[in-house]
């Protein structure tokens, strides 16, 4: 019987098109040498794999939560949420996070983050600030693993079925580095966009976690 392999991360998404952009909440790690090494690390060894889009240190990323499309939300919607993060973010503590090593997932390599519970937390605050703003109760839903929510930092999406879950493992145990400590000390709200293989961001909002 043959090794098991990943999906296709990049299926039609037919709401993206035409470089359509979402407000979303996310973790991003810039100036995060540590992890950066270790990522780095990782991706040398998947590199040789087939059908895997490692993700650039630049788009590292924990996803928190979808917002509304760039097109959907006015100038003052936009005010008002940006606004009422920012007295969230004033009461929230940095977070002290422990990144793990990374595994296959059923459309990516990704690294689990635990304690998943400040996260929780944060998230669930954050929906509910933006459903109250928004008007809804539907927010947009970014990927997420098929039990919900779960924290982890991806470091390479599959684009095909040809990425063997045998080979990923392989690759990884050449590594075996420790997990990684490192404190997030802000939260961010970006303009974020599917590109050709790739999530990038612009309009980087940054509320630093000063509780």
């Amino acid at each position: 019987m043959g090794s098991r392999t990943l999906v296709n991360h990049w299926v039609e998404a037919p709401e993206w098109l035409d470089d359509r952009r979402l407000w979303a909440f996310y973790i991003t790690f810039e100036g995060a040498t540590a992890l950066h090494d270790v990522v780095a690390a990782y991706q040398n060894k998947l590199r040789s794999i087939d059908g895997l889009d490692l993700v650039d240190r630049r788009w590292l990323h924990m996803t928190i939560q979808g917002a509304a499309f760039t097109d959907e939300l006015d100038a003052e919607g936009y005010r008002l949420l940006s606004r009422a993060v920012a007295n969230l973010a004033e009461r929230e503590p940095p977070l002290d996070l422990v990144v793990q090593r990374p595994r296959p997932a059923s459309d990516a390599v990704w690294m689990q983050v635990i304690p998943s519970r400040p996260l929780d937390t944060l998230r669930d605050r954050l929906r509910s600030i933006a459903t109250g703003i928004l008007g809804s109760d539907e927010l947009y839903a970014l990927p997420t693993p098929k039990g919900g929510f779960n924290p982890h930092i991806t470091i390479a999406y599959a684009n095909s079925s040809a990425a063997r879950v045998d080979d990923i493992n392989a690759a990884i145990e050449q590594v075996g580095a420790p997990d990684i400590r490192i404190r997030a000390p802000y939260l961010s709200l970006l303009s974020l966009r599917r590109d050709a293989r790739e999530w990038t961001w612009t309009a980087e909002e940054r509320f630093p976690l000063d509780g």
